[in-house]
């Protein structure tokens, strides 16, 4: 995770049901990694490259929680595919991380 971001293995697969998580460290280096998600907005789109296959996600919901909240990690109740990306904040002393969910809307193969 110091160069990329990171699936999270314990998680499920891009693009299918349950929850992807992908975790990275929000570098101070404006756009490398996810220096720039808190940015992001309920209703913005995604776009997560998998080999050829492109899978297009819409935020839904952001949150703020403590490290040792591993809640963001538990599977969509209603089986939806859904993406969590996962990050420290704030930028500087990071004490929480940054939750961002998104849900599948659609896949480019």
């Amino acid at each position: 995770m110091k160069y990329a971001a990171a699936h999270l293995k314990e998680t499920d697969p891009i693009g299918e049901s349950g929850n992807a998580a992908i975790a990275a460290h929000r570098a101070r280096t404006k756009g490398r990694l996810f220096n720039r998600l808190n940015e992001i907005e309920v209703g913005d789109e995604i776009v997560v490259e998998v080999g050829s296959k492109g899978y297009v996600y819409e935020t839904d919901k952001i949150s703020i929680v403590k490290p040792t909240d591993v809640s963001v990690l538990k599977r969509d109740p209603d089986n939806k595919a859904v993406l969590t990306l996962i990050t420290c904040d704030p930028l500087v002393n990071p004490t929480h991380r940054l939750i961002v969910r998104a849900q599948l809307k659609e896949t480019i193969l």
